[in-house]
């Protein structure tokens, strides 16, 4: 399943995004304006609402006026769910995100490494926080939602997926900011994913650069590109 933002709102501030004369702190204060509303909407998608029942007592808060008030409770199912941002652009995303979490969600980050091979275009993976899955653990993983803002030819995207399936996780949620249509039809077809991105660019260059697309993103977010030593 693919989705794509129809937001007015969020395409302004991606466009907002593509121009190259932003520097780093403004590179940042859009991808995290942009995470938050954009993880709002991908949300109402996955999650299912649970109306606890009057006697947990737990699930409810008292109003100011003394009356008693259910929370209802947001998950994408019964178990657990995790959240993976992919190193190093994916952490720009990640507190919006979490932001928009219910209250009294907490679940588990764990961080993945991949870079791509300027060469071959090939995911490398350097940095890998999954804690070891034991074969009696009973703590069930539905979901994992992965964060990354750029999908260029999904070979990365593709390669976390491996990874996160290898692990346990039976269902995969890749959020992105804007995805080449190439990359967002390869994830499409894998069993068990789905893909929310903002906007889905026409073009790839044969560097596997989205066109239009956001440039680096990550030497975008992190000021690396004009650093020399």
């Amino acid at each position: 399943m693919v989705y794509t933002s129809e937001q007015a709102v969020l395409q302004t501030k991606l466009a907002q995004l593509r121009d190259r004369k932003l520097n780093s702190r403004e590179t940042r204060q859009l991808v995290a304006e942009i995470s938050g509303s954009f993880a709002a909407e991908v949300m109402a998608k996955v999650f299912e609402r649970k109306d606890p029942t009057e006697k947990d007592r737990s699930k409810t808060v008292t109003s100011d006026l003394g009356h008693s008030v259910v929370v209802p409770q947001l998950k994408p199912t019964d178990s657990e769910y995790v959240i993976a941002p992919v190193l190093r652009s994916g952490q720009a995303m990640l507190d919006p995100f979490l932001a928009q979490l219910p209250a009294q969600d907490d679940p588990a980050v764990y961080h993945l490494g991949l870079y791509r091979e300027e060469s071959t275009l090939s995911p490398v993976e350097y940095y890998n926080k999954l804690p070891p899955r034991l074969p009696t653990a009973t703590t069930k993983i539905s979901h994992a939602f992965v964060l990354d803002p750029v999908i260029a030819t999904g070979g990365t995207a593709g390669a976390v997926v491996d990874i996160l399936k290898e692990w346990g996780v039976e269902k995969i949620v890749i959020v992105s900011l804007v995805a080449s249509k190439q990359g967002v039809e390869k994830l499409s077809k894998l069993e068990g994913v789905e893909v929310f991105v903002v906007k889905a660019d026409e073009g790839l260059t044969d560097q596997g650069l989205l066109v239009p697309g956001v440039g680096d993103i990550g030497d975008r977010l992190f000021a690396t590109k004009k650093v020399k030593y």
